[in-house]
């Protein structure tokens, strides 16, 4: 019955494939986590782990922007033994060949305001998912700075 339903939805939204877990008693995906100078979406991630509301191994933390050893998401990620790279970017060098690298082995990778577009041949190359939290709360307002659009938008 459990299956049939679920595959009735997955024909009601043209799912290709679905899949149902069970975070008790499945094992947990291993990721990494690319961010970059601001902290609050990896902040919010990394909370949500610690609390057990986000049931994933975390591999690692990739960043281009280096942050001091006593930032509290360096101490938080000391704490729990999670290595952080840091691997500078510049317009013509994304690092990317050294994040597959770093990857190597996940289940997935998120882009925790993540400010970098990554290469199709980066893409191809994963060929795993890599989900994106970057302004979630403001998918249609693109760029760098949708805030600023928002309150542009309102006049504020």
């Amino acid at each position: 019955m459990l299956r049939t339903d679920f595959l009735h939805l997955s024909d009601c939204f043209n799912a290709q494939k679905s899949t149902v877990r069970v975070p008790d008693i499945d094992p947990k995906y291993k990721i990494a986590v690319l961010a970059s100078k601001q902290d609050h979406c990896l902040f919010d991630l990394l909370h949500r782990w610690q609390e057990g509301r986000l049931p994933v191994d975390i591999h690692c933390v990739i960043s281009n922007h280096d942050r001091p050893v006593d930032n509290h998401v360096m101490r938080f990620l000391k704490r729990h033994e999670i290595p952080y790279h840091y691997l500078p970017t510049t317009s013509g060098n994304k690092r990317e060949q050294e994040i597959l690298e770093l990857i190597e082995g996940t289940d997935f990778v998120v882009l925790a305001r993540y400010m970098q577009v990554m290469s199709e041949s980066f893409l191809k190359s994963y060929g795993k998912d890599i989900i994106n939290i970057h302004h979630g709360l403001l998918p249609s307002f693109k760029g760098g700075s949708p805030s600023r659009q928002v309150l542009k938008l309102l006049h504020l």
